[in-house]
């Protein structure tokens, strides 16, 4: 079996090809001589016997042949007009699609440009007059690019801060239980990711020997835990 894929760029060549038939077939009233006993003045049976190219006969064709027959099917005559239709939007569409070409061509050649820093610097200081906001708006700028997520976050700080994260950051709720003594802060943290749900403490019996040996900060991750589990997590580290 032969294959052939058709590009998108050769099937929008082969579409014009229903404009031209029909500016010549529909321009001549006449009759079409189909067969040595048959003869059709119809569009849609002059349409179904004319050839185009290869692309244009398996793909397009189909597709408006079929449009035209079931138009057909719903009153006399209107195949024809479906055809007539069809070439008249294919027409439009193609005379607004290069007008666009054109007119995106002028804009990226002569209107638009690659920005830098220093437009966005002028941005800044054209559109705030508030100098904290200028001096803000031009730490952010440095300590980003174009691949770094912003987000800003609604708090009762009487002072805006800037805060840059790296890394896996994610978003947790935290049991108050390990928080009754305010912020749990450390550094060098060891941490445990466990993709499930720890449904008994002797599965994480090791982990918790070692944590009380070596008094060292520990974090587990997990996406549950039984309250027997919690329960002892939560007793290890209150002592």
């Amino acid at each position: 079996m032969y294959i052939k894929c058709a590009s998108s760029e050769e099937i929008k060549k082969a579409i014009p090809e229903t404009c031209s038939f029909i500016e010549s077939m529909g321009s001549d009233s006449g009759c079409m001589i189909i067969s040595s006993r048959e003869v059709s003045s119809s569009l849609v049976q002059k349409y179904i016997y004319f050839k185009g190219t290869k692309i244009y006969e398996s793909l397009v064709k189909p597709i408006v042949l079929d449009a035209a027959i079931k138009a057909e099917t719903h009153a006399a005559s209107s195949g024809d007009l479906c055809l007539a239709l069809i070439s008249l939007m294919t027409k439009r569409r193609i005379k607004i699609s290069n007008l666009l070409k054109i007119a995106s061509s002028i804009e990226d050649q002569k209107i638009s440009k690659r920005t830098n820093r220093k437009d966005v610097i002028r941005a800044i200081e054209a559109l705030f007059s508030d100098s904290f906001q200028r001096k803000f708006l031009k730490e952010v700028l440095d300590n980003s690019n174009s691949l770094t997520p912003i987000f800003l976050e609604r708090t009762n700080l009487k002072n805006s801060q800037i805060r840059v994260s790296s890394g896996y950051n994610f978003k947790i709720s935290v049991d108050q239980e390990y928080l009754n003594e305010g912020a749990w802060s450390f550094k060098n943290v060891n941490c445990y990711v466990i993709d499930g749900h720890i449904e008994s403490v002797g599965e994480i019996h090791h982990l918790l020997e070692k944590a009380s040996d070596s008094r060292e900060p520990y974090i587990v991750f997990a996406r549950d835990a039984s309250k027997d589990v919690i329960s002892t997590i939560q007793y290890n580290f209150k002592r």
